[in-house]
């Protein structure tokens, strides 16, 4: 198989400058000072704070309910932040269920 250039494929040089490799850093578990003693921060400050980093993506993900996802929401739209809302319960065992939408 040949690439555009002619070569091939197996022999392309990784090390080129001209494509830019790296991917941007997505936090998919962010606890909002809804999840009690987990986190401190309130859902707009988190959507701020993703923005200033230019995170494409933010996931909260309060524990036992999705308390702070509609306040969330709003912010990281306004920031153009892509939310990501979830929620963590904790079972009776020490196992940990995670849903995301």
């Amino acid at each position: 198989m040949q690439n555009l250039e002619g070569n091939m494929a197996g022999s392309l040089d990784c090390a080129r400058d001209d494509h830019n490799w790296s991917m941007p850093y997505v936090e998919l578990h962010a606890n909002s000072a809804f999840s009690f003693l987990r986190g401190a921060s309130f859902p707009e400050q988190l959507a701020q704070v993703a923005a200033e980093l230019e995170m494409p993506a933010l996931g909260l993900l309060d524990r036992h309910g999705v308390y702070g996802s509609q306040r969330f929401s709003v912010a990281a739209r306004e920031q153009k932040v892509r939310p990501i809302i979830g929620a963590v319960f904790v079972l009776y065992s020490p196992r940990r269920i995670c849903v995301a939408q």
